[in-house]
């Protein structure tokens, strides 16, 4: 799902900002922006897994730990944006 939804996010975005009518507005709008916290939840996600696998964690240590990553991540970006 990571490796999908982050082609998608990606390639699609870029191709939109390719056509001069539509410029930079993917990354601009508000409606655009439920995508763009999709895309960047999965990547911490990613990087919360990756964590747990090179730190060789499993059972509930392995789930505190990703929960922890989980939940990081909403503060700054809700900070940085409002």
């Amino acid at each position: 799902l990571h490796k999908a939804y982050s082609l998608f996010w990606i390639i699609g975005t870029l191709g939109a900002i390719q056509f001069p009518v539509v410029g930079l507005a993917p990354i601009k709008s508000l409606e655009q922006l439920g995508p763009a916290f999709v895309f960047l939840g999965m990547q911490v996600l990613e990087v919360g897994e990756r964590m747990v696998k090179s730190k060789k964690l499993t059972g509930a240590d392995a789930w505190r730990w990703s929960s922890r990553a989980a939940t990081s991540w909403p503060g700054p970006a809700c900070t940085s944006r409002c």
